[in-house]
């Protein structure tokens, strides 16, 4: 995946993790109930939204687990290799500790 993140690093630098989680279920949405000639547009802004989500590393992390509850298994599956990428990174993998430690202490209460 490194020409496509290089890609969406240069074309969009700034583009928050919540800005292409938001894309993505837009995206989504066209997919399952939009208009069919809309489709190809659509699935494309999808592919582009998870190599965007990958690219803002522990940022992406609550919307990669967000996607993995999901009862979409294409949903699931895209989650998963927005989670395959963001394991590489070692400020990701802090981000998952907080959330499952958060998610764990709201629980306990």
């Amino acid at each position: 995946m490194v020409r496509e993140e290089a890609y969406v690093r240069l074309r969009w630098p700034l583009r928050s993790a919540e800005r292409w989680y938001a894309e993505y279920r837009r995206a989504w949405q066209v997919l399952e109930d939009g208009p069919v000639d809309e489709v190809e547009r659509a699935y494309d802004r999808r592919v582009l939204a998870v190599w965007g989500l990958t690219v803002r590393t522990a940022d992406a992390m609550p919307f990669a687990l967000e996607m993995l509850k999901d009862g979409n298994p294409e949903i699931r599956a895209d989650a998963t290799g927005v989670l395959d990428h963001l394991g590489r990174d070692p400020a990701a993998i802090a981000a998952l500790v907080r959330i499952v430690d958060s998610e764990t202490d709201r629980r306990e209460n």
